[in-house]
């Protein structure tokens, strides 16, 4: 039996390999288009609302207005504006499919194109748990776990928790990836692995991930009549949904194959005849060392009950067009033949390549519509035809940190990597090359040179190179003196002599060792900023530009009290300080307090130990406590310590008072 209807769940369940396939969002991250189509082409857009909520979804154009009219076709190219609106009692939750890029904006902006663009919107009641979503964009390869448990992403990267929950991220590269983590966004901020997020609401959190060097990408694909899972254990791999990731040569990934209930795992094996497997035999557990380019393997899932075989016959050759299954044990021209359980609907998938159209099914399929759903409830065969014009390869290889766009298409080559791009002869297609923040385009190699937009006519095969090279960088490190003392801090390299120089320029990794000397009659309070501590070095590495404060204090006893106050530890936002009293008058102290005024009105003190603080505005007051307020004449007290906040700035408070006496 033939079913036809808008695979939309299926789709969903095939997204990543859909938007790989067919389209990946614009440059300003605004649209996606469904692929590649010819002129006079029309695409089908299809939506589908689910959830628990309830919502309604319109578009500017087409006439959208899901649940009831949840489709309509409209000629390639055409721009159409989604809006998600939740019905009372309900909210909007994120987009799914084609418009997952949208996130939790509530309206999406889609480009049609082939084959048809599958859209989910989310809604869920007021009263249900509120979900963590988390994004990884950026070159690199990492991992992002929860605690309590929920995300995994890698392969889950929503998940939900009880409203009000704490829940703590963690965010690891996967090893042997080259990967870095450059920080967070969103919900989450800051370069620290771990961020806590309260769920008042539902929040989104963004993980950024860098590639330091080029990577080749290990895929994995399951085939067979059964179902399963294969994974990395390093969150690399978790096919699934996560079915390829990029190594750095050398890599060692151990891939665990585990089959569903009803299905047993039968063996690896290549997934094109002509190209060896790295894994083989039938053990669930492969480890691959990740030299030489052949990285591809199969997962073989079979069932313990009854088969059909569907095969698949078509005109097309590789390039030229597609016919995909959603589980992608069918990519044919490539692989035409695959065995489903006995029962199964199975959804087909045409995509055209850059220079061709497809012009319809044969056998258990028929009609135009891209898309064809077969019930397995015996031996099937279909047939895709396609009107097939000439094409030009164009390869491109991006060698260092830094990106190729080619312009009037949706075409992006990543940082350190190789791409291949097929275009009907005689298109025009200019080629832009765009750093990262820390490399500068060093020019083009093979058909295309100098350093500007390249411009090729396809009326051949075509190869192109962009190197991307790191700058040198110069960082500026400047120094200032604080405190009522005075002194000079010189550095190692020469540069810094403050005194007189207080700022110099440094190259990037250069190790700066400064030295606080103090005047005679005088003491080194500690260091602030980039250095902390009271010793009277200080060594930094000049991976940025650094400000730091070296503090001095006179000594001379020409008042009643003497305060020596120092930063201990520093971090961005936090600090730890202590201070020691010293009663230099002739009268003992039956009780102190110490009052100074904040140089910046984001500095604070969040906690104190042997000694009780209050704060108005800038102005300070700390407190003895009952066993420690008695200071003779002559004596002194260290036992003074807190931590405090700061933003912008950490300054070291000018001026002290004891008892309402300024002190010295």
């Amino acid at each position: 039996m033939l079913a036809r209807r808008p695979a939309v769940l299926a789709a969903l369940l095939s997204l990543p390999l859909l938007l790989a396939a067919c389209g990946a969002p614009s440059a300003d991250g605004t649209r996606v288009s469904g692929g590649a189509a010819a002129a006079g082409d029309e695409g089908p857009l299809a939506v589908v609302v689910v959830g628990t909520g309830a919502g309604l979804v319109t578009s500017d154009i087409g006439g959208i207005s899901c649940p009831g009219s949840c489709s309509t076709v409209l000629p390639a190219g055409t721009v159409v504006t989604l809006t998600a609106t939740p019905l009372a009692g309900s909210a909007f939750t994120s987009w799914a499919g084609f418009c997952g890029f949208a996130g939790q904006a509530t309206t999406c902006v889609v480009e049609i194109g082939l084959p048809s663009l599958e859209i989910a919107a989310i809604f869920r009641l007021a009263s249900d748990p509120s979900y963590l979503t988390v994004n990884k964009p950026g070159a690199g390869a990492g991992l992002v776990t929860s605690s309590p448990e929920g995300v995994y992403c890698g392969s889950t990267c929503s998940a939900a928790f009880p409203p009000g929950s704490v829940v703590t991220l963690t965010a690891a590269v996967v090893p042997g990836t080259g990967s870095t983590f450059a920080g967070w966004t969103g919900a989450c901020t800051g370069t620290s692995p771990t961020c806590t997020v309260t769920l008042d609401q539902s929040r989104y959190a963004t993980a950024t991930f860098d590639s330091s060097g080029r990577r080749a990408p290990l895929t994995v694909k399951r085939w067979g009549s059964g179902a399963g899972a294969v994974s990395s254990g390093d969150g690399g791999i978790d096919c699934g949904t996560l079915c390829s990731q990029g190594y750095l040569e050398g890599a060692v990934v151990t891939l665990t194959a585990a089959a569903e209930s009803g299905s047993v795992f039968t063996g690896w094996g290549p997934i094109l005849s002509t190209v060896p497997s790295p894994c083989t035999g039938t053990s669930p557990t492969c480890v691959i060392t990740t030299t030489g380019s052949n990285l591809d393997t199969v997962a073989y899932f079979d069932t313990t009950g009854p088969v059909h075989t569907l095969s698949v016959d078509t005109n097309a050759t590789p390039g030229a067009g597609v016919v995909f299954t959603s589980t992608y044990n069918i990519q044919c021209p490539n692989r035409c033949s695959a065995a489903f359980a006995a029962g199964t609907e199975v959804t087909l998938w045409a995509s055209t390549g850059v220079a061709s159209t497809f012009t319809g099914w044969g056998g258990a399929c028929t009609g135009t519509d891209p898309y064809c759903v077969v019930s397995m409830t015996e031996d099937r065969a279909v047939t895709a035809t396609f009107d097939i014009g000439t094409t030009y390869r164009l390869n491109v290889h991006s060698q260092g940190s830094g990106t190729i766009a080619v312009s009037g298409h949706s075409f992006v080559c990543p940082a350190a990597t190789s791409c291949g791009y097929e275009f009907p002869a005689g298109t025009v297609v200019t080629l832009t090359a765009t750093p990262s923040s820390t490399t500068t385009f060093a020019g083009w190699s093979g058909d295309c040179s100098g350093t500007g937009p390249c411009t090729l006519e396809m009326t051949e095969d075509h190869a192109v190179a962009a190197t991307f090279t790191a700058p040198i960088q110069d960082y500026t490190l400047t120094v200032s003196r604080a405190g009522t003392g005075t002194g000079r801090v010189t550095s190692t390299p020469a540069g810094i002599d403050c005194g007189t120089t207080c700022s110099a320029m440094f190259r990037s990794g250069t190790v700066v060792t400064l030295t606080a000397t103090p005047s005679p009659g005088h003491v080194f309070g500690g260091w602030s900023g980039a250095c902390a501590g009271s010793s009277s070095t200080c060594v930094v590495t000049m991976t940025q530009a650094r400000m730091i404060a070296a503090t001095f204090l006179g000594v001379a006893s020409t008042g009643g009290c003497q305060v020596s106050y120092r930063v201990t530890r520093q971090w961005r936002g936090g600090f730890t300080a202590a201070f020691d009293l010293r009663n230099t008058g002739t009268t003992p102290w039956k009780a102190w307090t110490v009052t100074w005024t904040w140089p910046d009105a984001n500095q604070r003190i969040t906690g104190i130990w042997n000694a009780t603080a209050t704060q108005s505005g800038q102005a300070v007051a700390v407190r003895n406590m009952s066993y420690n307020g008695t200071v003779p004449a002559g004596g002194s007290y260290g036992g003074v310590g807190f931590i405090g906040t700061w933003s912008g700035a950490n300054p070291v408070p000018p001026s002290f008072s004891v008892n309402g006496v300024p002190c010295d």
